[in-house]
């Protein structure tokens, strides 16, 4: 396997996504629902893939730091209908981080756990 594709986001369980520093974080929203609530990178420079493919919903992929959405943001991308699709790159820090889409954030939220 080339290293390229091993520096590829991997699934690591059906929930769990997790990838390396310079990789891509490729997340989607349907039916009202992140594809997964539970991601993991290491600190660094994380570019993100954002496919809203609920038509005419709008939805977004935002990013705190901490537990909720009262921490400091580390960004976010547009709030769109779908479909769409959206990138953005985020510097991640060490520590447990939250992310939402700010239209449905009751519904679709998860945990972004980033290490060393």
């Amino acid at each position: 396997m080339s290293d390229e594709i091993e520096r590829r986001v991997t699934q690591v369980t059906s929930d769990v996504t997790e990838l390396t520093e310079g990789d891509t974080i490729e997340i989607s929203a349907e039916d009202t629902e992140y594809s997964t609530d539970e991601l993991r990178a290491d600190a660094g420079e994380v570019t993100v893939k954002f496919e809203n493919k609920d038509e005419g919903i709008r939805h977004n992929f935002h990013v705190f730091k901490g537990s909720d959405d009262s921490g400091q943001s580390v960004g976010m991308t547009e709030i769109t209908a779908g479909p769409d699709e959206q990138e953005t790159t985020l510097t991640l820090t060490s520590g447990e981080h939250y992310y939402q889409c700010d239209v449905h954030s009751g519904q679709m939220n998860g945990t972004l756990t980033v290490g060393d």
